[in-house]
């Protein structure tokens, strides 16, 4: 069968990471675990070795006599040494990270140790490090987290607290062990959520046929990168993340033994399971009742309804359930809302129809290249909504624009809630990325786009030019018919919301502005066909570094979309 088989499509498009990358991984881990147990050892209260280790003997008693020996062991080689180690996740621990792709990784730290601490002293420390650059806190996220680059690796970096004195080196044996769970019954669920990734990969693995794995891998980077291509990765925004990916391509390779000479050499055997594996995902997806149903990978157990992971904490159902195989079980498409259900399903639907067309093209010795490349054809949401909510971040520093910008991001997903509870409001679906110093084709200067109605602007005069934006953009679709609709109260308080908060209140010269704006005003260099996921100065590659090749593409994708913009536009 002549053909491009997945995992070479995928090399090529988005590469794994090398031995050198690796190599480099590894290492700034043993860095950081250094600093992170100096962290904890300066705020260790203990007054002596021997108070500490009978304060560690009796909370560390449990059901594994290995476990505890183990840990007083550890003991009295470093009798006042607290300990604490550093777990990885996603991607990374499953085998399937490529060279863009960050760590996930989870600090587990001793009962002396609290989250805001843990923030404060690893921040400083790591502002000291000349290796380390855009460091951003977000403290307040639903998984609280350190984000950053060390020698150019991006990190998520989470934080949990255990009611112990101290955390031995091979405590991961322990939290991982089928006894585990007496160690979250009264853990902060925060804490909770920052060890699930680690719990899950674990379980992820241990529920796949070890023939399957093989498989199981590929297809989770081809549907991982698939959804990135067509803007539906995103947790934050209400789509799906890394872990609700890993979930439903396992769901299809723990249902059997895929293949029993997957490892006879045949490489085309090898693809057309990788095929099977994604049709079926994509059906699964398109098919499974949402509404109530929750998809899981093994029997959740629920002791009171309140404790149901598939609810909220009013006991309503998620909108779209996919529970992680860890208990305690928890959500991870929580944030999901209807619009983005909507948006996703569509998706689903689109997958599942390609999938089959390129199964049958495989079964007939066609190349699959051209499959490939139409399955994970980027979109651009741009040409498909009418209008759009753009949200303008500044900041006069270089010092505070990540800090402030990734406040701005995190706090979105409120905006797009009351934009989606708005009369008249069909679809909400917020492009999954920001853009920096974005430029209004008619003007050079780092300036907002100005020229369209405004939802809610700065009482004050701009406190100065600013010393760079990032720029972030909501679809819109309005119910059919609609002719007037009023968007000034989400965004005015969206704006005083992240206005009232600490980091705008002690920063300098920050700004944020609200704004509607027509797909007509949308900066050229973001209505280029196929562009949608590269950054500004791509875009300039992409058109030659000029603008008579994108503003001819652009009078062409007007022209394509005339006959729905004549439709009358509400009043804004």
């Amino acid at each position: 069968m002549a053909t491009v088989s997945l995992a070479e499509f995928l090399d090529a498009k988005d590469p794994r990471e090398s031995n050198n990358g690796n190599e480099l991984r590894k290492s700034i881990l043993t860095e950081l675990v250094a600093i992170f147990r100096h962290i904890v050892q300066s705020k260790n209260p203990a007054a002596s070795g021997l108070q500490q280790a009978s304060e560690s003997e009796s909370d560390c008693s449990g059901d594994d006599d290995d476990e505890d020996v183990g840990g007083n062991k550890e003991l009295e080689r470093e009798n006042d040494d607290a300990g604490g180690i550093i777990l990885t996740f996603g991607s990374y621990e499953l085998g399937i990270h490529s060279q863009d792709s960050d760590m996930d990784a989870v600090c587990i730290g001793p009962k002396f140790l609290s989250r805001h601490s843990f923030f404060v002293e690893m921040a400083e420390a790591l502002k000291t490090r000349d290796e380390v650059s855009d460091l951003v806190v977000i403290d307040d996220a639903h998984v609280p987290l350190l984000g950053f680059k060390f020698s150019g690796v991006e990190f998520d970096l989470a934080y949990a607290k255990l009611s112990l004195d101290f955390i031995p080196k091979d405590f991961a044996r322990t939290l991982l062990s089928p006894t585990s769970s007496q160690y979250f019954k009264d853990m902060d669920e925060r804490c909770v959520r920052s060890l699930n990734g680690v719990r899950m990969a674990h379980e992820i693995r241990s529920l796949i046929p070890v023939e399957n794995l093989a498989v199981f891998q590929v297809a989770t980077r081809a549907f991982k990168y698939w959804a990135k291509q067509r803007g539906i990765y995103s947790s934050l925004y209400g789509f799906l993340g890394g872990v609700a990916c890993v979930v439903v391509v396992a769901k299809t390779c723990q249902q059997k033994v895929l293949v029993s000479g997957v490892n006879s050499g045949s490489a085309d055997s090898f693809d057309v399971l990788c095929m099977s594996v994604l049709q079926k995902t994509f059906g699964i997806l398109y098919s499974w009742a949402w509404n109530g149903s929750p998809f899981n990978l093994t029997e959740i157990k629920v002791i009171q309804n309140d404790e149901d992971p598939s609810k909220d904490f009013n006991g309503r159902p998620y909108t779209m359930a996919i529970l992680t195989p860890t208990q305690p079980s928890v959500c991870c498409t929580s944030t999901v809302t209807a619009s983005s259900l909507a948006v996703m399903m569509k998706e689903f639907k689109r997958g599942t129809k390609k999938m089959a067309e390129m199964v049958k093209s495989a079964q007939s010795g066609k190349s699959t290249v051209e499959r490939w490349e139409d399955l994970m054809e980027p979109v651009n949401i741009f040409q498909k909504y009418k209008f759009f909510v753009k949200v303008v971040a500044s900041s006069g520093t270089k010092e505070g624009f990540l800090a402030w910008a990734g406040l701005i991001q995190a706090k979105l997903p409120r905006l797009i809630a009351r934009l989606e509870a708005t009369e008249n409001i069909q679809i909400v679906h917020p492009v999954i990325k920001g853009f920096d110093n974005l430029v209004h084709p008619k003007s050079p200067e780092l300036e907002p786009v100005n020229d369209a109605p405004t939802i809610s602007t700065t009482q004050e005069p701009a406190k100065a030019k600013p010393f760079a934006t990032k720029t972030f953009f909501i679809g819109l679709q309005f119910c059919l018919g609609t002719q007037t609709i009023n968007l000034s109260a989400p965004g005015a308080e969206f704006t005083q919301s992240v206005k009232n908060t600490r980091e705008f209140l002690d920063g300098a010269l920050l700004d944020v502005v609200v704004s509607v704006v027509k797909r007509s005003e949308i900066p050229e260099q973001l209505m280029i066909e196929g562009t949608f996921g590269l950054s500004i100065a791509e875009l300039d590659v992409a058109v030659g570094g000029g603008r008579t090749k994108s503003r001819d593409f652009l009078a062409a994708t007007r022209e394509i979309s005339k006959l729905a913009s004549e439709q009358q536009a509400p009043i804004i």
